[in-house]
């Protein structure tokens, strides 16, 4: 259930939008790159597109299984059981059913749209779904030594060329890296490389490293859509499960 009232989440972010959006595309039209001025622009609301490199409408990062270490496969499996392959991971095992935030990765996934708002110091990502928000931090170079876990991590961001290049660190193992039940550890280590291929297309390029839950590195890339609905409004998913169980009674 979306909720289009004022809130003190839609005023933060419009406020943030104020302040810190980068002028400059409205000059560029639609199927065009962007100017080499505007190419390090990742502003705006996206969402995920139909051109994408994956599989399960959405629902995962790579067509092919993730190579998972023996007790992560055996996580993943137990999500997995008595389910379609098109599907979802189990509603009782999935943390994110329990309103726990869905942290970084996951979040790119979610069929709802997410604001880009960037200064020089950092890069903003404000999602709809349940008034997530993400920090890449432009101005540091390297993770605090002792980063504690978030939902999100810890975030940080270099340019090469027109593309950013994103390291996040400190992420809380409890969260899926996707909607069918990908598990990982603390020791997760997440790539991201946003560019923009056209005004209206982002592309991101994920890579997972976790020793721990995988035997190897792997990952997938996704493309998102420039949106023109203007501020994202709200998505909070405990509040529709309260609204589902009144239904019931």
């Amino acid at each position: 259930m979306r909720i289009g009232i004022p809130s003190w989440t839609g005023f933060i972010h419009a406020f943030i939008v104020a302040l810190l959006i980068t002028p400059g595309m409205s000059a560029q039209t639609a199927g065009q790159r962007p100017a080499a001025s505007a190419a390090r622009d990742l502003s705006g609301i996206w969402m995920s597109g139909g051109s994408m490199s994956d599989g399960a409408a959405g629902r995962r990062f790579s067509l092919e299984e993730p190579p998972l270490q023996p007790w992560a496969l055996e996580k993943y499996r137990a999500a997995r059981e008595g389910i379609d392959p098109g599907q979802g991971g189990r509603n009782e095992l999935d943390p994110n059913y329990y309103c726990f935030p869905p942290g970084p990765a996951r979040s790119m996934l979610m069929p709802n749209p997410f604001e880009i708002v960037q200064s020089a110091a950092v890069m903003y990502f404000l999602f709809e779904f349940n008034s997530g928000i993400r920090r890449i931090y432009l101005d540091q170079q390297e993770h605090p030594a002792d980063v504690a876990e978030t939902w999100m991590g810890h975030s940080i961001g270099r340019w090469d060329g027109d593309t950013l290049v994103a390291d996040t660190v400190g992420m809380r193992e409890e969260t899926w890296l996707d909607r069918v039940g990908t598990p990982h550890s603390a020791a997760l280590r997440i790539i991201e490389r946003f560019r923009r291929l056209r005004r209206e297309t982002l592309e991101v390029v994920f890579q997972f490293e976790d020793p721990q839950a995988f035997t190897r590195p792997w990952g997938g890339t996704k493309q998102y859509d420039l949106q023109t609905i203007g501020i994202t409004t709200e998505y909070v998913l405990c509040e529709e499960h309260l609204e589902m169980g009144k239904s019931r009674q």
